[in-house]
């Protein structure tokens, strides 16, 4: 995969090699799919259970979207679920500070699926991918 990046008319240019991570892949589609299935429910689920509630219905509104056997989305539908999950500034200039439970929700279950892959394939060749847990919000890279 390649791709090219231009920021203020400097052009940067990227290329990652996937082999390794495309032929784990193609020897266990299905596996993979269901990792993918099981932890996409498992986020909606944790989502859920931490989400601000006043009336339920932010979330009520969080749901899985099957994109393709290998994507999913996860996500509240309501309108105001953005405020609640990054914090906003109201007219009198107070802050109220997001709650992140979406953000939450995937960052506790990303080490399970990175788990649940590694186990898939018996641990081998998944360093070489460059597998790392994604950071929460202001604890840096």
């Amino acid at each position: 995969m390649a791709g090219t990046v231009v920021q203020q008319g400097t052009t940067y240019s990227v290329t990652v090699d996937t082999a390794i991570l495309d032929g784990l892949l193609a020897s266990a589609p299905d596996r993979f799919s269901q990792v993918l299935a099981a932890a996409a429910f498992e986020v909606e689920a944790l989502a859920k259970m931490t989400a601000p509630v006043d009336t339920g219905a932010l979330a009520n509104s969080i749901k899985v979207h099957k994109e393709s056997d290998m994507a999913y989305k996860i996500g509240p539908s309501v309108f105001y679920a953005i405020y609640q999950e990054m914090g906003w500034t109201d007219a009198g200039g107070n802050h109220h500070p997001g709650k992140w439970f979406m953000t939450n929700a995937l960052l506790t279950e990303t080490p399970r699926v990175y788990e649940a892959v590694r186990q898939m394939f018996g641990g081998s060749g998944l360093g070489a991918v460059g597998f790392s847990t994604p950071k929460a919000p202001g604890e840096g890279k």
